[in-house]
């Protein structure tokens, strides 16, 4: 029978509290977490000398780009709709008490931003009064430059590009089924998840937060011979064939990781495992808002056999 381990919160590096500001105030406050792991406040003035200003853009609902069909007796037919990326503009005030203070600041800031040419992606992470947080990942399109230098104080426009126009929350959701051995304790106090020992097969029931679709990734630990995943809902599966290249079943502690977006599959070894999934039929369907019921099956499963599942909730807004 198996055993239901809880849900673990596991925060996003960094998820620091930005100084500065007082918690009872009712201002939301925000962060840039530059490439190099830096965190930068920009609404903490007296200790950073950034402020941000009126005009802040882009945190609101996922612009979304409709195609639609005229239809011959009048209206559309709306055919597609696609999510696009969002850009975020970032009017920030940087002031120094003296003009190489504040040269210093601006000369930081900028660097901050740029960093995303060389290294990567950073995150801007927004705090409101009600103690909720969301963060996004984002390049800098532009770096924010005036055309001329102030004396102590400078109005700078950064723009940020986010590939992908949803918000993450702080929490990852995590959570596992394992296969153990006998015991009516176990099934009595976790419910909502059963495996038969026998036959490996039973029901997750998998809560989303967010407010978008998640796609959760999927980790399956031997002994076993194969796993098959179904959405109860919407009748989307797929299956996790270990023994599709003759190297056998998975064996104790044996692992195949599925990543459901972007699409990745690895082996024991941490070897792509594409051709386990059991194409062109499979559908690694994303975990919908809300309640998910999914129907799990694990063939030849022994004691050991387990599933673990994580996800990040997203959300349409800051």
């Amino acid at each position: 029978m198996p055993i239901r381990r809880g849900v673990i919160g596991t925060p996003p590096p960094p998820d620091p509290t930005p100084p500065d500001t007082p918690a009872v105030r009712d201002v939301p406050r925000a962060s840039w977490i530059a490439p190099d792991g830096t965190e930068v406040p920009l609404t903490s003035p007296g200790q950073t000398g950034y402020r941000l200003l009126k005009g802040l853009r882009g945190l609101g609902g996922v612009p979304v780009t409709l195609t639609t069909d005229k239809l011959p007796r009048g209206g559309v037919r709306v055919r597609t709709v696609r999510r696009e990326a969002r850009e975020i503009d970032l009017p920030v005030r940087v002031t120094g008490s003296t003009h190489t203070e504040f040269i210093d600041r601006k000369r930081n800031l900028l660097d901050w931003f740029g960093q995303t040419d060389e290294l990567g992606a950073g995150t801007l992470v927004v705090w409101r009064p009600d103690g909720t947080r969301r963060h996004i990942t984002c390049y800098c399109a532009h770096p924010g430059d005036t055309d001329d230098d102030g004396r102590l104080a400078e109005n700078l426009l950064v723009t940020l590009l986010c590939e992908q126009p949803w918000w993450y929350g702080p929490d990852e959701v995590s959570d596992e089924a394992l296969e153990l051995a006998d015991n009516g304790s176990y099934l009595a106090r976790f419910p909502n998840v059963s495996l038969s020992k026998t036959l490996g097969t039973g029901d997750l029931d998998i809560f989303n937060p967010g407010q978008l679709a998640a796609y959760p990734v999927w980790t399956i630990t031997g002994p076993c011979a194969s796993a098959t995943f179904t959405h109860a809902d919407t009748g989307q599966s797929f299956a996790i064939d270990p023994d599709y290249a003759g190297g056998g079943p998975l064996l104790l502690n044996d692992t195949i990781t599925v990543y459901t977006d972007p699409m990745a599959i690895y082996g024991p070894s941490g070897q792509a495992a594409t051709g386990a999934v059991n194409w062109p039929g499979a559908n690694l369907f994303p975990l919908r808002r809300g309640h998910n019921r999914i129907i799990l099956s694990l063939t030849e499963a022994a004691v050991g056999a387990g599933v673990a599942w994580s996800f990040a909730p997203r959300y349409r807004s800051a």
